[in-house]
């Protein structure tokens, strides 16, 4: 049976090795290429081993990053393949921990090269004071992910960050990533022999766990960016920063999430069926590459996260388990969303129409009276009366009367612009702020809801009316000043015959 070669660089081999060992890959052979970044002199034989090493015709993949020397060196074959990555230490973790390490300046230490770093520096031609100069130059920081498959290795780390006066962060790896990593290029290498029954199994919750502690650096980046999302107070927001985790942690361009009232019809059944089961976690779809996730706590269904569009599909079985370990949290968060706007909700909308009372009103009315004190910019009022409302009270009943409000509420609100502050100042008393808008545009928009409301069928009550008046800020007006002027308005088209708007004369 052909045997395949991984040809790594020889900074990293120790890594490579432990994986393909931990991995249990059978026909396969491990060899370092010498890491020509860092050959000095020897570069002229190390070039001819590189040419060596790869023209026997043994199957081989070379690991190394996109712009390393030795891909200018390989010779063209139908028996090499080369895996480039981003960088020749991309295989330690994911690409975006890896970035926000180099943006803390960290300078990458390979297995390989630790153990013979006394040696790399002297074939570089540094003594401890040049090697000094240059490091601290390139980085801010030391850093080495930690195999435990060398136990001198913090003892290393130490020496040499004593020595090049730099500090060291040795973060725990357990090379789970890697090993899946190459255990892709391996299947396809030994497409039709029998594929591994676990490849896309799925790690029980203990063993998730496992996986959370022993991946610090990623889940560390993860849960700093849950910890902001905590403090957003809308769930729209708070659902953009979730989808922020999702691509800056697994790489996934692809992020849906399905809330409980939105048509599933076009999703798998398996999907549908995850918002009816509570003890349901996820759906794994294998041929399209992608994953559900259930949002939820305290079975609780939140929705269901659709993740997809990989930057690095093989590392799916991984992704999967972080991403159920993530939404646990989420469901969390969203939860405590929830029950934060429930209490804005209570404290700053009416009950009984929905739009915001009071208490909300006077204190954007403080803001709109102060900004255009300072900007000298037009906001306008209209208060609303409803006419005869007492006697509808009386007719028919407080019940019906609050039916009557509630629609006169609602026919109010379609007519106007989302940026337009809706308030129910007391019993059937509303009043509207309209912000850069002059008197003039405010009693136009009054005579169009005039009209809206008169022409308005009231359920069990048939027709209503109203009165309008309408106020313009003045210079040096407060809020009651510009607010009582909008009531006096409104009296006048009471006494003049309600069903009607009135207005102060505009300057």
């Amino acid at each position: 049976m052909r045997k395949l070669r991984i040809y790594v660089c020889e900074h990293y081999l120790p890594d490579y090795f432990e994986a393909i060992k931990r991995e249990g890959l059978q026909n396969v052979n491990v060899e370092g290429f010498p890491a020509l970044c860092s050959c000095g002199q020897g570069h002229a034989q190390n070039k001819e081993q590189v040419f060596q090493m790869a023209e026997d015709g043994t199957d081989s993949i070379v690991f190394c990053d996109q712009f390393c020397e030795v891909l200018e060196l390989l010779p063209h074959s139908p028996n090499i393949r080369i895996a480039p990555s981003e960088y020749c230490f991309s295989h330690l973790t994911s690409p975006e921990v890896i970035q926000k390490l180099l943006d803390e300046g960290g300078y990458f230490i390979g297995s390989g090269w630790l153990n013979n770093w006394e040696a790399r520096l002297k074939e570089l031609g540094f003594d401890q004071k040049t090697a000094q100069a240059f490091y601290r130059e390139i980085s801010k920081k030391l850093v080495y992910f930690d195999t435990g498959a060398d136990p001198d290795a913090k003892e290393k780390m130490a020496k040499l960050s004593e020595y090049l006066n730099l500090p060291a962060q040795i973060i725990p790896y357990d090379l789970k990533e890697l090993q899946s990593y190459i255990k892709g290029f391996y299947n396809e290498w030994s497409e039709g022999q029998e594929s591994n029954e676990n490849e896309t199994a799925v790690l029980d919750s203990e063993s998730r766990n496992q996986l959370l502690q022993s991946q610090v650096a990623e889940y560390a980046m993860a849960l700093d960016l849950l910890g902001k999302i905590g403090e957003y107070e809308t769930r729209e927001k708070m659902l953009e920063g979730i989808q922020e985790v999702f691509t800056s942690v697994l790489g996934a361009e692809r992020f849906i999430f399905y809330s409980p009232k939105d048509d599933l019809s076009h999703l798998p059944s398996q999907v549908r069926a995850l918002m009816k089961e509570p003890d349901a976690q996820f759906y794994f779809d294998e041929a399209e590459r992608r994953f559900f996730i259930v949002v939820k706590h305290a079975r609780q269904i939140h929705g269901i996260i659709e993740a997809g569009d990989f930057l690095f599909p093989k590392f799916i079985n991984h992704y999967l388990n972080v991403a159920l370990n993530l939404s646990n949290i989420c469901g969390l968060m969203l939860t405590n969303i929830e029950r934060h706007e429930e209490s804005v909700k209570m404290a700053l909308l009416d009950p009984l129409t929905g739009i915001y009372n009071w208490r909300y009103a006077t204190g954007v009315l403080q803001t709109e009276v102060y900004r255009s004190s300072r900007t000298g910019r037009a906001f306008s009022l209209i208060m609303l009366d409803i006419d005869h409302f007492k006697m509808i009270n009386d007719r028919f009943g407080h019940q019906k009367g609050d039916i009557a409000l509630r629609a006169i509420a609602e026919i109010v609100k379609k007519r106007l612009e989302k940026t337009d502050v809706f308030t129910r100042r007391s019993g059937d008393e509303f009043l509207i702020l309209l912000s850069d808008t002059s008197g003039e545009q405010a009693a136009l928009l009054a005579e169009d809801l005039r009209l809206s409301v008169a022409q308005a069928k009231i359920p069990d009550v048939d027709h209503l009316t109203a009165s309008f008046g309408v106020s313009e800020y003045r210079a040096g007006d407060t809020v009651d000043s510009v607010v009582h002027r909008a009531d006096e308005q409104m009296y006048r088209a009471k006494q003049a015959g309600r069903n009607r708007v009135c207005s102060e004369e505009f300057v």
